[in-house]
């Protein structure tokens, strides 16, 4: 009708319905896996989101910093595992789509248990050794580290309190019996004057 009162008149889609016919063009494989990697990312997000808002608890202090940290980096590795085992239970956005699909996605299973991989590496990179240290250690169970030095020590600290079983205090034996330093005798006797006979 347009065309009948004006022949020069250009009929086109309107832009929305052509980009549509163009995404009809992608291959199907492709759309999916780009699809199943944005689900995991979406899944992946929101609990690196989740454990960022635990670090930034008021409340919270070192020694729970870490064991969030350390129980990510477990997280990681057993969520690698399931992924490895084409169990996505644990990306719950990605499980859905996946049993929709019903199909077995190789390639996205490679991609992400690579990615998880790598975020293990990064968390181990950037947080060495976490729970090794012995203040660490001694903050989380002290009765655990006290009994390992007792059992360590335990002649010498026997010797002492033979030794100075009279004496109620047996700290300054007790320091320099389980120090680790050596005294220089040699030094200390330069010092010292010698007391002449009377």
């Amino acid at each position: 009708m347009v065309r009948e009162k004006n022949p020069n008149v250009l009929s086109v889609h309107s832009i929305i319905h052509r980009q549509a016919l163009t995404a009809k063009t992608l291959p199907t494989k492709l759309t999916t896996q780009v699809f199943n990697l944005l689900a995991y990312l979406l899944d992946i997000c929101y609990s690196l989101n989740l454990l960022n808002l635990n670090l930034q608890d008021g409340g919270s202090n070192t020694i729970y910093h870490r064991d969030a940290i350390t129980t990510y980096t477990y997280k990681f590795q057993l969520w690698n595992r399931k992924i490895i085992a084409c169990n996505y239970s644990c990306f719950p956005k990605l499980f859905g789509m996946l049993e929709e699909a019903l199909i077995k996605q190789t390639d996205t299973t490679n991609k992400i248990s690579n990615q998880l991989q790598h975020l293990t590496d990064e968390i181990k990179r950037y947080f060495p050794s976490l729970c090794y240290n012995d203040s660490y250690r001694l903050a989380m169970d002290p009765f655990t580290l006290t009994q390992m030095f007792y059992r360590k020590h335990c002649k010498t600290i026997a010797v002492i309190k033979t030794k100075y079983r009279s004496k109620f205090n047996i700290a300054s034996g007790l320091r320099s019996a389980l120090s680790s330093t050596q005294p220089r005798i040699e030094n200390l006797c330069k010092n010292v004057q010698a007391h002449p006979s009377h």
